[in-house]
């Protein structure tokens, strides 16, 4: 049983390490199994575009890397082709225009394993105060992403100022294509909560969310929260993902962020040790807590839902 894997409770790199030898048979598992899920062909009707396909071929799919800076990394190239030999899906974000319309490019050749969501970052509030193309970007796009406020990034008079306009234009945005947001809330997760629940914006991801505070009110409002590598190692994290609702819970690796305890890793590949630490968290099987992430993606999408 995973269960037992974390018994002796050992470092959080021989752990990274031990994973690496069982992700190998656990995708081949996977693959055996099959959940039939995720084999689908998915007709998206957007604003003013006109019936479409959006994603034509969802086939098996194993993992799910729900917060990926694709266009961003140093060999984008290495990452699609791990994603394509190990079936992973990427949800690729942007944080400012450049990003987002690189990750969309990305989308359109790669459909069955990028999806692409488009956005203005905390960081670049400063550069990009004027979002008129975000508009077809987004009508185009999965999703907005990666918004939201963040303090470190308000060093000039107004900064905290400009990053709420624009936080706000983008949930309206969000609100009036119906589409799903992955929010940044580090050291503001109070501020965006607060402006999230003046919109209609029905799904929601908190990115490395680790306020155990405000996790409950975050869980009460039906939001995802998606857990990256820190989950291995960070004492917070894995209290809040062992509280957290399943059904809520999805897996990213925020690359290219590399991770120090875990001997610099960094990217998809660290996602399937996420979700063997999610299973031991939880006291359940590796290949059950897999399938119900996917099935959590889906839902955060919008793909595959009745209606």
């Amino acid at each position: 049983m995973v269960k037992n894997l974390w018994s002796k409770k050992p470092s959080a790199a021989s752990i990274f390490e031990h994973q690496k030898s069982r992700r190998a048979r656990a995708t081949k598992r996977g693959a055996k199994r099959g959940s039939g899920l995720l084999s689908i062909c998915i007709l998206r009707l957007n604003a003013g575009a006109g019936l479409k396909y959006h994603a034509v071929a969802l086939c098996n799919v194993l993992f799910v890397d729900c917060h990926v800076h694709l266009v961003d990394s140093v060999d984008p190239g290495k990452l699609l082709n791990y994603a394509y030999s190990t079936e992973t899906l990427l949800f690729s974000v942007g944080v400012d225009r450049r990003s987002s319309v690189s990750s969309l490019s990305m989308a359109r050749e790669h459909g069955a394993i990028v999806r692409a969501f488009v956005g203005v970052h905390p960081s670049e509030s400063g550069q990009e105060r004027t979002i008129e193309w975000l508009e077809g970007a987004a009508a185009e796009a999965s999703g907005l992403g990666e918004i939201g406020l963040d303090p470190k990034y308000a060093a000039w008079e107004g900064a905290m100022e400009t990053q709420v306009a624009l936080f706000e234009k983008q949930l309206e945005l969000a609100e009036r294509l119906s589409l799903p947001v992955q929010v940044h809330s580090r050291g503001a997760e109070r501020e965006c909560l607060d402006l999230l629940s003046t919109y209609r914006v029905e799904r929601v991801l908190m990115h490395w969310f680790e306020s155990v505070d405000l996790a409950g009110e975050v869980a009460a409002r039906g939001y995802f929260i998606s857990f990256g590598p820190a989950v291995l190692y960070s004492k917070r994290l894995a209290s809040v993902a062992a509280s957290f609702p399943r059904e809520l819970v999805l897996t990213e690796s925020d690359g290219p962020v590399s991770f120090g305890p875990l001997g610099g890793a960094s990217g998809p590949s660290t996602v399937p040790s996420v979700v063997f630490r999610l299973a031991a968290l939880s006291g359940e099987v590796f290949e059950e807590v897999r399938e119900r992430v996917l099935r959590n993606a889906l839902s955060f999408l919008g793909e595959g839902r009745k209606g």
